[in-house]
């Protein structure tokens, strides 16, 4: 085989590599809605059981999902519905409207008793501790103060009224204070 049939048969195998089968997409678009009033259903969960793919709800209950994979069945969940499974059979673009029913929860009985609030015993103790916790009673106390301060009008130079407004004084300032009982002379 001569060196030119065989760089003719690598750029056919080339091309014919790239232009082997396509993979077409699918998309599937709906609504999802609660099925006893009728009301759009927003942030519910839409997925897909074989690839994985998901999506939720707008907050009208539209949802579109696309992909290239050919899913099974799509399964559409929501906190207080049952979750609704769709079989899917046709490789094709596809719109679904979803009514989900609501699922009801039976809760167990929660016993509330009367005591003291959590509260109070907190503050209690604040008190019983506010001779010790007075900054005053230290040694030495410092803090580390930042102001800033921004001046704007709300009128141009025409006099007509501006949404942001432009600056007209601007400061900043950066302070560390420090109080000690007895300050050492160096």
């Amino acid at each position: 085989m001569s060196f030119r049939s065989k760089i003719l048969l690598f750029f056919c195998l080339t091309i014919c590599s790239l232009s082997g089968p396509a993979q077409t997409r699918i998309f599937i678009e709906g609504q999802v809605y609660d099925a006893s009033t009728g009301e759009p259903l927003p942030y519910a969960n839409i997925h897909f059981q074989k690839n994985k793919n998901g999506t939720i709800s707008y907050t009208d209950g539209y949802f579109s999902i696309n992909t290239n994979l050919v899913p099974d069945s799509m399964f559409i969940s929501a906190i207080g519905f049952e979750t609704q499974a769709l079989f899917i059979s046709k490789y094709e673009n596809q719109v679904f409207n979803i009514g989900l029913k609501p699922k009801d929860f039976e809760l167990s009985e929660i016993l509330i008793l009367p005591g003291e609030n959590p509260a109070t015993v907190i503050m209690k103790k604040v008190i019983d501790e506010k001779t010790r916790n007075n900054p005053l009673n230290n040694q030495n106390i410092a803090c580390n103060a930042y102001t800033k301060i921004l001046v704007s009008a709300l009128n141009d130079l025409k006099g007509q009224q501006t949404s942001s407004g432009f600056p007209i004084y601007f400061s900043e300032k950066y302070s560390q204070n420090i109080l000690q009982k007895n300050p050492a002379i160096e």
